[in-house]
């Protein structure tokens, strides 16, 4: 067990707070539309696709992570993270979209693909007797971006403009993402197992890959679909004001964040299997419970304990996939189940603008997203059969 594990797991939370920094877009898109006059959808795009991006990245270069190491990984990432912005800035003060989209979505997206792989399987061979609290601390980190860089941005915004915020973002990550991947450190190839050599099953020709995937992308299409709503849902549903609708949407990063670090740290107690169990059966519930009730309190408490499960499911997949498969191909099989990131991105919004446009209401998507998790329930319900009967890596 090495003796810096502690360092690693500092510089895993530094690298993912500076990617998730991408939470904290939505501060981005009144500025751009009171600067360019760009619409609403054209300034979420950009948004859309860095995810999209994300997830394409991870399971293309997935197996490249696993094979350089977490310093390689995570410089790429730096880089790509620092030209994406530097070129975001020349975007905004040109008023290019084009090159705005390419900047932020693509090159952006890439960066956050590299830097979400980069640090997790070093931090599960670090914390072998506690695997889903290691990659609960760096997943963390990504939630809590919004929290740190939203006020930051704005704040900035304010004082030296769009170009120039996104200069010093630049900056930023070039000395905290340059000095996490140093800290974590040259790459030292996993051992090979002990004992008879297995046959490795590639993991899309496995079910249990594949419910592992719609698991995350069940969770995901529920969950973004609240965070992307939040505040017009409060006022509907609850009669929120448009301030107190706001400063529950402040709490979603603080709740996001501490899901990821409190649920994956029970998920060692309790096991993978069982708290994703709770996740979709307590997720039902609480999406139930916010379609009926009337009551500002139980809403947001209900709401708030959604979004924890929501960034919980981020915390224990890495922790799970390792489990399953070893932690010798966690970072090509995360990159894999990372696309069900960018398809939930694109489909649980979707599901919440279209039922609202149908109905004048985002409550009418809470019934739907409620039922899409009791699927989920039965999916990992499904996994937890294929474990007892063949429980082995190889045959996974």
């Amino acid at each position: 067990m090495p003796t810096h594990r502690w360092r690693i797991a500092a510089a895993a939370i530094a690298l993912h707070l500076c990617i998730g920094a991408v939470y904290a877009y939505s501060v981005l898109v009144r500025p751009l539309q009171d600067l360019h006059g760009w619409t609403r959808s054209e300034t979420a795009l950009a948004f859309s696709i860095a995810i999209v991006f994300l997830g394409l990245s991870a399971a293309v270069f997935g197996r490249t992570v696993e094979r350089r190491g977490a310093r390689w990984s995570a410089g790429v990432a730096a880089a790509c993270q620092v030209v994406g912005l530097l070129g975001t800035a020349l975007a905004i003060h040109l008023g290019n979209k084009p090159l705005f989209y390419a900047s932020y979505g693509m090159i952006g997206g890439i960066g956050l693909g590299f830097g979400y792989l980069a640090p997790v399987s070093l931090l599960v061979r670090s914390f072998p007797d506690r695997r889903g609290l290691a990659t609960g601390m760096a997943i963390m980190g990504f939630g809590l971006g919004a929290l740190v860089f939203g006020p930051t941005m704005t704040a900035l915004f304010a004082v030296v403009g769009l170009p120039a915020t996104f200069l010093i973002l630049a900056a930023i990550d070039v000395l905290v993402m340059g000095g996490a991947a140093l800290a974590l450190g040259p790459h030292q190839p996993v051992p090979p197992r002990p004992g008879p050599a297995l046959v490795e099953v590639p993991a899309p020709r496995t079910l249990r890959f594949w419910y592992l995937w719609l698991m995350l992308f069940l969770n995901v299409t529920c969950g973004i679909a609240l965070i992307s709503a939040a505040a017009p849902l409060l006022q509907e549903q609850v009669g929120l004001s448009a301030a107190a609708a706001t400063g529950v949407v402040g709490l979603i990063g603080l709740f996001n964040g501490g899901g990821r670090l409190g649920w994956s740290a029970l998920s060692d107690r309790i096991g993978r299997p069982n708290v994703w169990t709770v996740f979709f059966a307590l997720g039902a519930a609480l999406f139930g419970l916010m379609s009926v009730t009337t009551d500002p309190l139980v809403f947001q408490a209900a709401f708030l304990l959604a979004i924890t499960c929501y960034g919980g499911g981020f915390a224990c997949m890495p922790s799970f996939i390792a489990d399953l498969f070893g932690v010798d191909r966690l970072p090509r099989i995360q990159g894999l189940v990372l696309t069900a990131w960018s398809a939930a991105g694109i489909v649980g919004p979707a599901i919440a603008a279209i039922l609202r446009e149908r109905t004048g209401s985002y409550a009418a998507s809470l019934p739907v997203f409620a039922g899409l998790l009791v699927v989920g329930l039965v999916v990992v319900i499904l996994l937890r059969v294929a474990i007892a009967r063949r429980p082995t890596i190889a045959a996974a």
